[in-house]
């Protein structure tokens, strides 16, 4: 799945999650308060109360390799809490 190529939202504009925009699975988005960044993997969609997206953080070789490197968890954060990173070249080994 890939990120759509338009530009990510500026803060304040009402395309950023939480203000009627839904994220989009497979680009990158950061959590506003913990600093967490990674790529929108799932989505849960309540009837009541607001939307989650789940955030995978990238892996890199090294830590692929390396079984010492202890692997970071996805993590579940609510719409409102995101914002979209900037596209940035994805490589895929």
């Amino acid at each position: 799945m890939r990120c759509s190529q338009h530009a990510p939202p500026t803060p304040g504009d009402d395309t950023i999650a939480g203000k009627g925009a839904l994220t989009e699975l497979g680009c990158s988005y950061v959590d506003l308060i913990t600093g967490f960044r990674g790529i929108a993997t799932a989505k849960a969609i309540h009837i009541e109360g607001r939307s989650q997206t789940q955030l995978t953080p990238r892996s890199t070789p090294k830590s692929r390799l390396d079984e010492s490197t202890p692997s970071v968890p996805a993590e579940w954060f609510e719409d409102g809490r995101l914002a979209r990173l900037p596209m940035g070249k994805i490589t895929i080994i």
